[in-house]
């Protein structure tokens, strides 16, 4: 972590800066946990460095998980019955 980088965020910008949500939404995945975080007397705050952990092996993880999507041209469709 570079020294001018914060340890710690609120949950709210976490979630604006590393997801482009909103409070709620922030929150939200907070209370699911989804974002890494600490409770500070009655404050949450979004552990920094956890989460760019988190994201950089989710990078991998998502990759290893996801099967390859087959071209367009390559989907068949069942043929119509036509009356000749």
């Amino acid at each position: 972590m570079e020294q001018d980088q914060k340890a710690t965020m609120g949950v709210p910008e976490a979630g604006r800066r590393y997801f482009g949500i909103g409070r709620n939404a922030s929150y939200a995945a907070a209370a699911r946990g989804q974002l890494p975080t600490i409770r500070v007397g009655g404050h949450i705050f979004v552990k920094v460095a956890a989460l760019e952990k988190m994201l950089a092996e989710g990078d991998r993880d998502d990759a290893a998980r996801t099967p390859p999507r087959a071209p367009a041209h390559s989907v068949t469709r069942p043929a119509k019955d036509v009356a000749l």
